[in-house]
């Protein structure tokens, strides 16, 4: 090519060159990068102008492809071009283009060196031929020098059904795995039942695996003894608690007993009779009407039987739990014995409800 020619070449279009050979190099990376570098255009301007510049890549790349030593003259001239520009004190764009031109030339030489690194197989044939050949070959052992043999191998080997329940190649496989550990060989048609003894990495595998279950186990005893001892130790903090508070409450049931009532002081020798009130007087000789039964107090609404549950059992009431259904009723009942809540605070409520129905 001559000055002019390389003339014709912007920066913008080195550029594009540089970045299509980075691609997959495929028609659409080709197209990308000519739409990259076709900038001052717009609508249908910059469609043409990407399509020429497509054509003219297209055509540079081949050229460069056929003839390497196109791009050392085009190195040549974009070095002399920068030199004049420096020397006149113009932009120094012509830096970076020399830059992409050496890009260029170092991709170029890449790709003779590895062809095949920027070429797909074509089909499967030629991608089997290529895995099967001795450049492969060698790969593959240069890479799997260093790997060690999992000893429990041929443990995890998976076989199909058919092979695992045919005695006959069970009872050859037996034969070569005696034979391997051994050295003696055995006959094709003697039945072998003696099982191949261990290799050494096999028994150390062995003696680790019986170790780690022997230390799970004791892991699993011990935090059963230690569950035990908390379980223990909370019911006997329990009892304690329970019995100091009988112990406080001892001496004012005694004092009860001995202070005597004031009605059998006063009056020893009287039965109680109960009292007439003047609605059960009928001043016309009829027989007085039987006093009313006492009302059976009003259980407490929804709300607040819910609200007693989550403050005595520490959540809220699931009526799908029969657990927590027998609790409820646990507290429906605590409420009718003593006529509703009163002046008891939920907390206090909870304290006595634990204590009739020994929770622990």
């Amino acid at each position: 090519m001559s000055e002019v020619e390389f003339n014709n070449y912007t920066p913008s279009f080195i550029e594009a060159v540089e970045d299509f050979l980075r691609s997959d190099q495929s028609a659409t990376d080709l197209r990308l990068a000519a739409a990259k570098a076709s900038t001052g255009a717009t609508g249908a301007a910059q469609r043409d102008a990407a399509t020429r510049l497509q054509k003219l890549m297209s055509a540079f790349i081949g050229e460069i492809q056929q003839d390497p030593g196109i791009i050392d003259d085009f190195i040549k001239f974009q070095r002399s071009k920068l030199v004049d520009a420096v020397a006149s004190g113009e932009s120094r764009e012509p830096a970076k283009a020399l830059k992409n031109l050496r890009d260029i030339q170092a991709l170029l030489t890449e790709q003779r060196q590895f062809p095949e690194s920027r070429e797909a197989p074509e089909g499967k044939d030629e991608l089997i031929a290529r895995l099967e050949s001795s450049e492969m070959e060698a790969k593959r052992e240069k890479i799997l020098a260093d790997v060690k043999p999992d000893p429990a191998a041929k443990f995890t080997k998976a076989v199909s059904a058919d092979d695992y329940y045919n005695a006959d190649k069970r009872a050859e496989q037996k034969r070569e795995e005696f034979t391997k550990a051994t050295g003696l060989k055995v006959a094709p048609d003697e039945d072998l039942k003696v099982d191949p003894p261990e290799s050494d990495a096999q028994v150390a595998e062995r003696i680790k695996a019986d170790k780690l279950l022997d230390e799970t186990k004791a892991a699993g005893e011990e935090m059963k003894a230690e569950r035990e001892a908390a379980r223990k130790a909370a019911a006997e903090k329990a009892a304690a608690e329970k019995a100091a508070e009988k112990k406080a409450q001892a001496p004012v049931a005694e004092k009860k007993a001995e202070a005597p009532d004031a009605a059998d002081v006063l009056a020893p020798d009287m039965e109680e009779t109960p009292e007439e009130s003047f609605e059960d007087f009928d001043p016309y000789g009829e027989e007085p009407r039987a006093p009313e039964e006492p009302r059976a107090p009003e259980e407490p609404p929804p709300a607040a039987l819910e609200e007693l549950f989550k403050d005595a059992h520490g959540g809220p009431f699931d009526p799908k739990s029969s657990m927590d259904r027998r609790k409820m009723g646990e507290i429906k009942q605590l409420l009718a014995e003593q006529g509703g809540q009163g002046d008891m605070t939920n907390n206090q409520f909870a304290l006595k409800l634990y204590r009739r129905f020994d929770y622990v």
